[in-house]
């Protein structure tokens, strides 16, 4: 999708992705299932109908409920889950989870899935580390996104010495 915001004075055609995505959650681990990009001029709830026809397809026993926040409060949405055989929890003041992308270098539609669906794996594998490896004090002062953090910087840390050691091997 693509919208013109102005800056500087100038106007810029921005490149940007929308989309659902089903996690189970109410464990221990919150697991990604699948994800539907919306379409240009479309909402979410369609979107997420969508995505949905393909979870309960796929994963008919694994869960009993759709939980979503106000948006989903339509009696449409809400048939639409009961006539799948799925209970439907809408929750009103929620804080909303959201997978924010800075910057997508492909704008493909199966490259961007692709990519999402390769975060998801990531998430996974950092809540499991989190959860398993730390320490309990640890995990008491670090949440999960504070230890995406610590590892985000010494990612960056790391690059700058592999890049000041490389420009030191090459000398004058």
């Amino acid at each position: 999708m693509t919208r013109t915001l102005k800056v500087d004075d100038q106007e810029v055609t921005e490149y940007y992705h929308r989309g659902v995505v089903c996690h189970l959650i109410g464990q221990e681990l919150a697991i990604p299932l699948d994800v539907e990009f919306q379409r240009p001029g479309e909402g979410e709830v369609p979107a997420a109908k969508r995505l949905l026809e393909r979870v309960f397809a796929n994963y008919p026993r694994y869960f009993e409920a759709v939980v979503g926040d106000g948006l989903y409060f339509e009696a449409p949405f809400i048939n639409f889950c009961q006539e799948h055989h799925k209970d439907v929890v809408v929750v009103v003041n929620s804080t909303s989870t959201h997978w924010g992308l800075d910057h997508v270098f492909k704008h493909e539609p199966t490259a961007i899935v692709n990519f999402v669906l390769t975060l998801f794996l990531a998430f996974v594998l950092l809540q499991c580390f989190w959860q398993r490896n730390l320490k309990s004090p640890l995990r008491e002062r670090l949440t999960l996104i504070g230890l995406a953090a610590e590892l985000y910087l010494g990612l960056v840390a790391s690059q700058g010495r592999r890049a000041c050691c490389a420009s030191d091997a090459r000398g004058p």
